[in-house]
């Protein structure tokens, strides 16, 4: 799954649409002190807040009717892709550094990983797992006695990574937030008092015992910057998605 999927912008309601590939902006009247003017209107919601930009028609000096036309609907579109990577960026942020809300205690810190205890077949056992993707993509990662909690931890990232196209020193800054034992015994608790069945406690302490003292978190603070050099700022990403949104445009104005 692409994180540009998730992406949902809000685009202003109107009529005489113009569609692009990537944009909808349409047509608007604005009415102001008796006088109604027609220009292009474009709006996004970023972060629960909605904002829009009005383009009006009318012009001053000298362009044409046509000139003018074309240079406000330009200006509307900029605006549009803009908005557009600012949401993908805060998109792309969440997902590396919170649960999904529907996680609750399965959460691991970010979206696209969760946890699980299922019982085992092979080993005639319940096991605690890392699960990564979505359903048609689902990849488990059993904490074993060969694969202790900090191993599995970094193949359920390794793979994440890969999945959702992460960039590397996101990775790298999720690798040294390991979940915890306590975690697994949280949602332990909380699948025996829903379901029917009965995880003993024995899962977790076998889990609590398989798991490394911290020796991946030495290794990998070595590898990292701090966590604020780790977590770009939002509008460094967004200037990247923009120059690709903008030679997008410019290749299919080639054609």
């Amino acid at each position: 799954m692409m994180l540009n999927e998730m992406i949902t912008v809000n685009i202003a309601l109107g009529y005489r649409s113009i569609s692009g590939d990537s944009f909808v902006i349409r047509k608007h009247y604005v009415t102001e002190n008796g006088i109604s003017t027609e220009g292009w209107l474009t709006t996004v919601r970023l972060a629960g807040k909605q904002y829009e930009k009005f383009f009006p028609l009318r012009r001053g000096g000298e362009p044409t009717a046509e000139i003018w036309n074309q240079y406000q609907k330009k200006r509307a579109r900029y605006y549009d892709a803009r908005w557009k990577a600012r949401e993908a960026a805060l998109q792309y942020l969440r997902f590396i550094s919170t649960s999904s809300p529907k996680a609750g205690l399965r959460g691991s810190g970010v979206h696209g990983i969760e946890l699980e205890i299922a019982f085992e077949g092979s080993s005639n056992d319940y096991l605690c797992y890392f699960v990564v993707g979505l359903e048609s993509t689902i990849t488990k990662v059993a904490i074993t006695s060969d694969r202790p909690l900090n191993k599995a931890w970094e193949r359920a990232v390794r793979t994440w990574g890969r999945q959702y196209e992460i960039r590397e020193k996101d990775i790298a800054r999720v690798l040294l937030n390991v979940p915890t034992v306590d975690a697994f015994e949280r949602l332990r608790n909380h699948l025996n008092k829903s379901g029917s069945e009965r995880i003993p406690s024995r899962v977790t302490k076998l889990t609590q015992r398989r798991a490394t003292q911290g020796t991946l978190r030495k290794t990998l603070q070595k590898k990292v910057m701090n966590s604020a050099e780790a977590l770009d700022d939002v509008a460094s990403f967004a200037q990247g998605l923009q120059q690709e949104i903008a030679q997008f445009q410019k290749s299919r104005r080639k054609r």
